[in-house]
């Protein structure tokens, strides 16, 4: 994702607004051209067909920033996601905020406070629980030792490993991996 794809559907947005509003003052000109005017005054007829250009104007200008917020939201969503795909993907990699936030085309900030928004929790806070569960997942349906497990998840110290997988189910890796 980066900015122009942000660009480009902004464009889109405002190339179908600009439609919509040249349609609108094509059927009005029309109208205006064939000599009917509610009053019977053609004097007054334009100045109402000016007023309604105006009010066209606006409503056209609501349209297209009602649209481009719809499509940055959207937009937005799908960097996120493409954020936890990026994880989902390579759990088993060590990955810095910074470096994800660059690969997706977004800041470091943004992101950290975007996916929060999305998920319900932090970058880690899910990166982390992630690696847990394919660790989980590996010493209950593999025979792979907890070195082996942890090396799979990304952990260069399979003791770094044991201490992390114990704060999160208060228990041993060693004690799944023999049940």
């Amino acid at each position: 994702f980066n900015s122009a794809e942000s660009n480009k559907l902004t464009d889109e947005s405002a190339t179908a607004v600009l439609a919509m509003r040249q349609a609108c003052k094509n059927i009005l000109y029309t109208v205006a051209n064939s000599g009917y005017y509610a009053d019977g005054n053609p004097a007054t007829g334009m100045t109402n067909m000016t007023k309604l250009f105006v009010m066209i104007d606006v409503i056209l200008a609501v349209v297209l920033i009602v649209v481009d917020t719809i499509v940055i939201v959207r937009w937005r969503k799908k960097k996120k996601q493409a954020a936890k795909d990026y994880l989902d993907k390579n759990y088993d990699k060590q990955i810095r905020i910074i470096d994800l936030a660059r690969t997706i085309g977004t800041n470091q900030q943004t992101l950290k406070k975007e996916f929060k928004e999305l998920f319900g929790m932090t970058i880690w806070g899910y990166y982390n629980d992630l690696r847990m569960e394919k660790a989980k997942d590996l010493l209950i349906h593999q025979e792979k030792s907890i070195a082996e497990v942890a090396d799979n998840i990304g952990y260069k110290n399979p003791q770094h490993f044991t201490v992390a997988f114990k704060k999160k189910y208060g228990i041993l890796p060693k004690a799944l991996k023999y049940k």
